[in-house]
């Protein structure tokens, strides 16, 4: 280096026998000048770590680049290659971060700061202060006795680096803490005052109206006081971020003005942002108060309605006291301990509950008890993918490969679309039993997503899967570099006012407990879903949680999605199928089922869990909306039961019926050659062939009598858990019954079964 040299200085170039690669995090390689991860491949790389296998294969990957079979090493170094061939350090790849979206070394932002001629050294540190809330701030040892000024130091970054590395924070101090070893204590270092946001200019006051409404929310959401925030300040730039981006747009909505996400992307400032907010027809509110509590089979109403208010659209049987006493009834019947019923109709919303969370206990069911609901999960999880999807940040019909740097875009699972696994139509094995499990989904990803994950053609059957769910989860994670909880609760569930709870962690809410019913109901100690599966069924919620998911889909109400893209999650997919659903719905879109009702279609979905049932329908077109949660296996027989209640009073709610056939045809003499074994992933059943006829069992469990049809359905009979209806399929080709269809999964044979 010369005496005049800046910047961090070059680490040279490959030595012999070895070759060197800057890729991005899909194994692409950089353009000079852009920071990529540091590769090492050629005849120096040794074959792995002694005795450490998992390392192994996390630091020595196939190399794209090489001849077949060859392996490359993964360094951790993050450099940028220039212009003469010379690899320049910047940083650890465990130093990145994700910001706004956009992945960042710190270290590059430190180099780039010390070179201003009044810092000596500078440390920056991604700081997340409230949740969500992630910052870039930086820390700088001024070379003079008066610190460079704020707007000094922004604009020498400004002029170096990209707007979204610009530190939110700049603090000057006189030292760094230091670690009993001597490096800089990153933890030990202060929390940034909102002043250190400050500017020299003058402060631009917002204006009455927009303006003031825009810069009060920017307020609260960013956690600085109102007097910080300046009409020309930029909201990233004030530590503003996609998360935050959100929840501004939806307050804003609440307060009166219509904003979608990407508003603030384009016009980042009050002033420009005002210009781009319209007045909605009114402000969406949700109500203030919650509704008193009833106690156990005591039918009280929750929320009195405006005197205005017309009773239930012309159904008066739908008043509280009905619901109440209905649900409890019903309840006694099925031997549900515990439920909870929600129904938004006509602009208005009651709320019923009944029961004990965990029978014998004398807790009760109260209006904020959660339930676990299982795979009610999925369609959340598909909102949030559908909301990434409308602020640009992944393609809907490109390949999930793409997103995920450790599964190839060109192989059987990487090929398969984020808009078929959200439907079910991509082809993947249902499950994943793991015996060993994986530590994170990444790793998962890597252990199972190889060819034997497909079961069969993508886009040419429906096979309701868990896998596709856990991949969009890791899709997610991807995208934001948020875990999927912390996503799923900072990005949707907090700006639809819903506390986030978990199955076995509800956090300070009241939580039912699932029910075995033997000769009396046996708690069931917890739910056994493993923590890798928690996008497609770790969700617990009460059934007013569910009405506020449906609502983002209420053609009558502004919600967090633009309504196009919210519309878009309610086509059917599986409608030009040659293998639809079954035994489920009428058909599927993104994360949401389809029911064909005789007035239009309705949609929702179903959540089984270890003795717990949960549901939602709605009618995006009217806003009507009903949701039942129960805490025992069961609880599917009482939706049945309810809904036909719902119907003699006048509300008739589209469904799929999991107990009994549509237009069942006379019951015929199955065919022999239905006897077989059938799996896919970890579902396996058996079909025997009998004197009196066919019996099912799925894994180990006991037998059920089918009764078949000329059409090849069936309906099941006795065995606890078997699902109450299904078909055998043949192949189009051979004209043999090679697939049995079973609560939406598609089974294929894989051998014959003797009587």
């Amino acid at each position: 280096m010369t005496p005049t040299t800046t910047g961090a200085p070059p680490i040279g170039r490959p030595i012999a026998n070895t070759r060197v690669h800057v890729l991005d995090a899909d194994l692409r390689p950089t353009p000079p000048g852009v920071p990529g991860e540091l590769y090492i491949a050629g005849a120096g790389v040794a074959r792995g770590y002694t005795n450490r296998t998992a390392l192994t294969a996390t630091r020595f990957v196939a190399d794209p680049y090489g001849p077949p079979a060859e392996r490359m090493y993964r360094t951790g170094d993050v450099v940028r290659r220039r212009t003469d061939g010379n690899l320049e350090f910047v940083g650890r790849a465990d130093d990145q971060v994700k910001i706004r979206d956009f992945r960042i070394e710190l270290g590059e932002i430190e180099t780039v700061l010390a070179t201003h001629p009044q810092v000596g050294s500078a440390v920056v540190v991604a700081r997340e202060d409230h949740p969500g809330n992630q910052q870039l701030a930086a820390y700088f040892v001024p070379t003079t006795d008066t610190p460079p000024t704020d707007a000094d130091l922004r604009t020498h970054l400004e002029r170096l680096l990209p707007g979204y590395m610009v530190p939110a924070f700049l603090i000057a101090t006189d030292t760094f803490p230091l670690t009993p070893s001597g490096k800089v204590d990153r933890r030990a270092l202060p929390a940034p005052s909102p002043a250190a946001t400050g500017t020299d200019t003058p402060r631009v006051a917002p204006s009455q109206g927009a303006q003031a409404t825009l810069a009060a929310i920017w307020a609260d959401v960013l956690g600085l006081p109102a007097d910080r925030i300046d009409a020309t300040s930029d909201f990233f730039a004030l530590g503003g971020n996609s998360v935050l981006s959100v929840q501004v747009v939806y307050r804003a909505r609440r307060a009166g003005w219509h904003l979608v996400p990407k508003d603030l992307f384009t016009h980042p400032t009050i002033q420009r942002l005002a210009t781009a907010a319209e007045p909605a027809t009114e402000p969406t509110t949700e109500p203030t108060t919650e509704p008193t509590a009833p106690q156990p089979h005591t039918p009280q109403q929750t929320g009195t309605p405006p005197a205005t208010t017309p009773d239930t659209a012309g159904h008066p049987a739908l008043t509280p006291a009905f619901l109440a006493t209905r649900l409890t009834e019903l309840a006694r019947t099925h031997r549900v301990p515990g439920a909870q019923l929600a129904l938004r109709h006509a602009g208005r919303l009651i709320t019923v509950e009944t029961g004990e969370r965990t029978a014998g206990t004398g807790l009760p069911v109260t209006t904020d008890t959660v339930f676990p609901i299982a795979s009610l999960t999925k369609p959340v999880t598909a909102l949030l993918v559908q909301l990434l999807a409308t602020q640009g940040r992944l393609d809907l019909d490109a390949p999930i490969g793409a997103y995920l740097p450790e599964l190839p875009a060109t192989s059987p699972v990487g090929r398969i679309t984020t808009r078929q696994a959200l439907s079910h139509t991509g082809g993947l094995v249902a499950a994943i039993d793991e015996r060993t499990p994986s530590t994170d989904r990444r790793t998962w990803v890597q252990r199972h997503c190889d060819e034997t994950a497909v079961t069969h053609q993508p886009d040419t059957a429906f096979s309701y899967s868990d896998v596709g769910y856990v991949l969009a989860g890791r899709l997610v994670e991807a995208l934001t570099g948020l875990d999927w909880r912390t996503a799923v609760q900072s990005l949707l569930l907090r700006p639809l006012a819903i506390t986030a709870a978990f199955n076995g962690q509800p956090g300070q809410r009241p939580a039912a407990q699932g029910h075995l019913l033997l000769d009396r109901p046996l708690p069931i100690p917890e739910q056994t879903f493993s923590p890798l599966d928690d996008p497609a069924v770790a969700l617990a919620a009460t059934a007013a949680d569910l009405l506020r998911l449906a609502a983002v889909h209420d053609h009558t109400a502004p919600g967090v999605l633009d309504p196009a893209a919210a519309d878009a999650m309610l086509h059917d997919r599986t409608a030009d199928l040659a293998v639809g659903p079954f035994g489920l719905a009428d058909g599927w879109g993104l994360g949401w089922a389809v029911f064909h009702g005789a007035h239009g279609d309705w949609h929702g979905h179903d959540g089984s869990g270890d003795g717990t049932w949960s549901h939602l329908r709605f009618d995006a077109a009217t806003g009507t909306a009903v949701a039942l949660t129960t805490n025992a296996g069961t609880g599917a027989a009482l939706w049945e039961d309810l809904l036909a209640e719902l119907g003699a009073a006048g509300l008739h709610v589209a469904n799929h019926s999991a107990r009994t056939l549509s237009a069942p045809a006379a019951p015929v003499a199955a065919p022999a050659e239905c006897a077989g074994h059938y799996a896919n992933g970890d579902w396996d059943c058996q079909v025997q062939a009998h004197p009196e006829g066919l019996t099912l069992s799925v894994g180990h469990g006991p037998r059920s009598t089918l009764t078949c049809h000329a059409d090849l359905r069936f309906t099941t009979q006795g065995g606890s858990g078997i699902p109450g209806t299904g078909r055998f399929l043949r192949d189009p080709d051979t004209g043999r019954i090679e697939l049995l269809q079973l609560a939406g999964r598609l089974l294929r044979r894989t051998a014959a079964t003797a009587g």
